[in-house]
C-alpha cells in the first residue's frame, strides 16, 4: 500500500468509527467493505467507496458527516486516476 492509500485507509477508518458512533451503520459498513479491498491492494476500493456519492440519500448527504468525507473523496480520485494511468 503506498503512502496515499494509507492515508486515505486512516481518513476512512476515522470516518467509519464517527458513523458507526452516530448509528449511521449503513454508510459505516459501506467504508469498512472499501478499507478491506484497500488494505489487500483491490482498486475496487475506491471504485466502490467514489460510488457512495451524488444523488439523493449519499454519503456526502448526511447532516453530520464526517469532515473528512471532502478529503477521502479527493484522494480516492486522485488514486484512482494514477491507477488508471498505469
Amino acid at each position: 500500500m503506498g503512502p496515499k492509500t494509507t492515508r486515505l485507509v486512516g481518513l476512512l477508518e476515522a470516518a467509519e468509527y464517527q458513523l458507526r458512533a452516530k448509528g449511521e451503520t449503513h454508510w459505516a459498513d459501506w467504508l469498512q467493505r472499501d478499507i478491506g479491498w484497500l488494505r489487500e491492494g483491490d482498486t475496487q476500493g475506491l471504485r466502490h467507496f467514489l460510488r457512495a456519492f451524488g444523488g439523493m440519500g449519499s454519503l456526502n448527504d448526511l447532516p453530520d458527516g464526517p469532515a473528512q468525507l471532502s478529503e477521502c473523496y479527493d484522494l480516492a480520485k486522485e488514486i484512482l486516476r494514477e491507477v488508471e494511468a498505469g
